[in-house]
């Protein structure tokens, strides 16, 4: 039984808690969340068992603690969990880069291995979240000469928890990859605009029939 910690309650950290609230390999849950409200009506709806208006000694006893925030505040964070968690405890994020993060984390006292599920939405806030976000959504985990073989094993068990399907890589290879694929399409949609603008006609035919696309 895994006792789990949520950094960053709002859509994904909140439906990384509803999705492991049905697992029956996950004890409890606590979180924190710079908004209170998030908290209070998490626990209020028993997906979470307990929370913290800060990172403090409530983390002390989780086995893995998601960082669900921006990326620019995850090795801080990581940071504060390190003088308030077990030795053992595996801190993990869900940060969309991932090389700068781990460059910077071999510098802390617990074991820190990155993570990055592959969802997303416009949406934002705990009351956005759901509990069935990541079913068959690919999770990549990265790993590196730090990360021990059964953190690795124990990360990928509780990620198949929430009934995602993890990928093992490590921290270039996801940034290349991460890239390549958020960046693609971006040059393609802005070059068929270009196109367009170019070759349409008067009655602006092609513009209309292009939209779906830009």
């Amino acid at each position: 039984m895994y006792n789990i910690g949520i950094i960053g309650l709002g859509f994904l950290g909140g439906s990384l808690a509803k999705s492991l609230r049905k697992s029956k390999k996950v004890d409890s849950i606590i979180a924190f969340d710079t908004n209170v409200n998030s908290l209070k009506q998490a626990k209020e709806d028993g997906v979470i068992n307990d929370y913290s208006e800060s990172v403090d000694n409530k983390f002390e006893n989780c086995d893995i603690v998601f960082i669900c925030t921006p990326v620019k505040a995850i090795f801080s964070i990581a940071k504060e969990l390190e003088e308030v968690t077990k030795n053992n405890c595996i801190i993990t994020d869900t940060g969309s880069t991932k090389k700068k993060i781990i460059q910077s984390a071999t510098s802390l006292k617990r074991e820190f291995i990155g993570g990055h599920p592959m969802v997303g939405s416009e949406r934002s806030g705990y009351q956005t979240s759901k509990d069935n976000l990541f079913e068959n959504s690919y999770y990549i985990i990265t790993k590196n000469e730090n990360n021990k073989v059964t953190s690795i094993n124990t990360l990928e068990e509780v990620i198949k928890e929430i009934r995602a399907i993890p990928i093992i890589i490590d921290e270039c290879e996801h940034d290349y990859i991460t890239a390549t694929i958020s960046h693609v399409p971006h040059i393609i949609a802005s070059s068929l605009t270009t196109m367009v603008q170019q070759l349409d006609s008067k009655d602006e035919i092609m513009r209309t029939l292009a939209a779906r696309w830009v």
